[in-house]
């Protein structure tokens, strides 16, 4: 008998080929278990080299013995017979195996269709389309990436690593990148990429997963074209866990985007994606740790305390770390907002923490954008913070958080036609965020181009009480129709008066039914607040209100609570801390009937507001209320006019008929003035209302 013949005889063949069956079926179920636990890929690796050797004695066990009805017993040439039995038992065990791996093959590879095998980004790109771009650099979508290990850090690190390289994309010049609010709106959704390439404007949709456990991390990605829903790339990184491998990764990343839209990286894209922000863990995690309590819906962002203490952590940990210092800048520089001088320790501190990311890195995003909050908030040099974070801009074109900062200082700088431009940029890189679209509306509506403002209202969400009061004002300017407008008001904020502006108010005053506002006030709090938010709310409808009712007990408790408030709010000096507190001081006087005192503190505003535009903006219509109130004619109706013209909430169509103004009605300053606004000088659409 030949050896070959021996071989078959002896099942050795059969007994290879179900050792490897069994082995695949092992290695299917082994990785489903690796991957389940979150083991390092060493151990799969183990576990195939094992497999492979053991080929070796099986073959030889094969040869040695045989499988019989009486059990295994040693072959020794013909001693024991071959049965048709054993052979038929081997092939139905082969059969079933093969069954079992195949079905586990195919079970992976559906449940795999949304995350494709990894392709070496080269064969993905070379095969595909380029990507079509319709107008200028291709915009990228980086969907929430997904945590695929319930076990371990996998949500910290996946939420992370996503923020991460949002962040770092976002600096390079030769993409743009969707902002997180927008793609945010996506995470665990069901996902159709076609649809929300469109909803987002993007040409290419980067999304993943992360699984951590121990020191190791599998960051899985792949690129899909928006417009045609193909996988141009995928790969999966098994790195040990520390923060120069995330950043390694995402300059991969980055690389494999470049490639799938056909473009290069610049130069200074190239130098930005070889920063590794921080070496230190620790660190790395405590930054995180800020960012997510920033960014949480239920949180207070940047006023929680731990934020600042998680912040400042980071940087105790690393002292070089710069991302973490620039972002300590900018929120302690912030606080500074409306104060008429700037808190000297405020302004120190500051200043210690730009000088310290200058020495580190001083031609960096992170310093341009710390410095531009140094100077719009401690120097209050717009201008020249314009100058800066327009260079910040330039090392971050996708950062929507120095693009809003921009556009704060253009309001600064009374430059509402840039900032309207800025607004743009801002709703084209976060298009599912309503905010964007209320600023260009609000932006272009204090500019009273009401005109404009029509047409960006065709195009805009209706699900927002903003957009539809000023719908009911635009409207308004058309009929000139008090009682429409105070109905419609009244049906935007039913049972929610509390929210309301100041519009649902004027629209009682208006009517001259001053007890839709008085029924509101019963249940008020005008109590102080340590911000005087509620005071201004609250506080300034009271004051009016009874004003107008000539309620003397109510007025007067109004006046107490707002004079304890104001004491409150002045410095060693005796000045206020913010140049809104002397429009209030201005509005005591005028409810008091002491216009001198009222004509005082209003020029003292007027003084303070002249170098910034937007005081005028914010209290320049509610400012020529009170010196209506306070009886100045002359200069109520030099205000009017003056707001009219200039960016302010003063509308030609509205407050020239409130009640504030009925004691200087037959006046011929107050006659002249209404025959300009009759005759549709300070809006040439306007209607003559009778």
């Amino acid at each position: 008998m030949s050896f070959i013949a021996k071989l078959k005889r002896r099942n050795v063949f059969r007994t290879a080929l179900a050792y490897a069956v069994a082995s695949w079926l092992l290695v299917e179920v082994m990785e489903l278990i690796t991957g389940t636990f979150g083991a390092p890929p060493w151990v799969l690796k183990v576990f195939v080299s094992l497999l492979i050797v053991g080929i070796v004695p099986v073959v030889i066990l094969s040869w040695l013995y045989e499988i019989t009805p009486e059990g295994i017993k040693r072959e020794a040439d013909g001693q024991v017979e071959h049965t048709a039995g054993t052979t038929r038992k081997l092939n139905i065990a082969v059969i079933i195996m093969l069954a079992v791996a195949i079905g586990l093959f195919v079970q992976d590879r559906i449940s795999r269709e949304s995350a494709p095998v990894p392709t070496p980004a080269h064969e993905a790109v070379v095969n595909a389309e380029p990507v079509p771009v319709t107008e200028g650099p291709p915009m990228v979508a980086v969907l929430p990436f997904t945590s695929v290990s319930l076990e371990g850090e996998s949500d910290f690190f996946a939420t992370g690593i996503h923020d991460d390289l949002l962040t770092q994309l976002a600096k390079l010049e030769s993409m743009r990148v969707i902002s997180r609010t927008s793609v945010l709106q996506y995470k665990g959704t069901v996902r159709n990429l076609r649809e929300i390439g469109q909803a987002l404007g993007a040409d290419i949709i980067l999304e993943g997963g992360v699984q951590a456990a121990g020191e190791r991390i599998r960051i899985n990605a792949q690129l899909i074209n928006a417009h045609t829903d193909e996988h141009l790339w995928a790969e999966t990184y098994d790195r040990a866990l520390t923060p120069s491998n995330i950043f390694d990764v995402q300059r991969e990343i980055a690389l494999a985007i470049t490639d799938a839209m056909n473009t290069t990286l610049t130069v200074q894209d190239n130098e930005q994606l070889t920063v590794i922000p921080t070496e230190n863990m620790a660190a790395y995690r405590a930054y995180r740790r800020a960012m997510d309590i920033r960014n949480a819906p239920d949180s207070r962002g940047i006023s929680e305390p731990a934020y600042l203490e998680a912040l400042e952590e980071a940087i105790a940990l690393d002292p070089n770390f710069v991302l973490a210092r620039a972002e300590l800048v900018g929120v302690k520089a912030l606080k500074n907002t409306a104060l008429i001088e700037p808190d000297p320790e405020i302004a120190r501190v500051v200043e210690q923490e730009l000088e310290q990311i200058r020495a580190i890195a001083p031609g960096s995003a992170e310093y341009l954008f710390a410095q531009a909050y140094y100077i719009y908030y401690i120097l209050r040099d717009y201008d020249h913070a314009h100058d800066v974070v327009t260079q910040a801009i330039s090392r971050n074109p996708s950062d929507i958080n120095v693009l809003e900062l921009k556009a704060w200082i253009e309001r600064r700088q009374g430059n509402f036609e840039a900032r309207t431009e800025s607004y743009r940029e801002l709703a084209r890189l976060d298009p599912r965020n309503l905010f964007w679209n209320v600023a260009i509306i609000n932006n272009l509506w204090v500019t009273h181009q009401y005109g404009a403002v029509t047409g960006e209202l065709r195009t805009a969400p209706t699900d927002n009480d903003w957009m539809d009061t000023i719908r009911v004002l635009m409207a308004l300017r058309e009929d000139g129709d008090f009682v429409r407008l105070q109905e419609s008001m009244q049906e935007i904020y039913a049972g929610r008066e509390e929210e309301a502006t100041s519009d649902l108010w004027a629209a009682h005053w208006l009517n001259r039914d001053y007890t839709k506002v008085l029924r509101y006030l019963e249940g008020a709090d005008p109590q102080p607040t340590s911000e005087g938010r509620t005071f201004n709310h609250d506080g300034w409808f009271g004051l009016t209100t009874y004003w107008l009712v000539q309620d003397q007990v109510q007025l007067q408790r109004y006046i107490n609570l707002a004079t304890q408030f104001l004491h409150s709010r002045r410095d060693t000096t005796g000045e206020l801390q913010k140049v809104a507190d002397y429009t209030l001081l201005a509005l005591v006087h005028a409810v008091q009937g002491d216009q001198q005192a009222s004509l005082k503190a209003y020029r003292r505003w007027k003084n303070l507001a002249a170098a910034d535009p937007t005081h005028g903006m914010l209290d320049g219509a509610t400012t020529c209320w009170t010196l209506g109130i306070a009886g100045a004619t002359t200069e109520a109706t030099k205000c009017l006019r003056t707001y009219f013209l200039k960016p302010s909430y003063a509308m030609p169509f509205m407050d020239p008929y409130l009640p504030f103004f009925d004691s200087m009605r037959d006046d011929p300053q107050f006659l002249e003035l209404m025959s300009e606004v009759e005759a549709g000088v300070f809006d040439p659409g306007l209607i003559v209302i009778e």
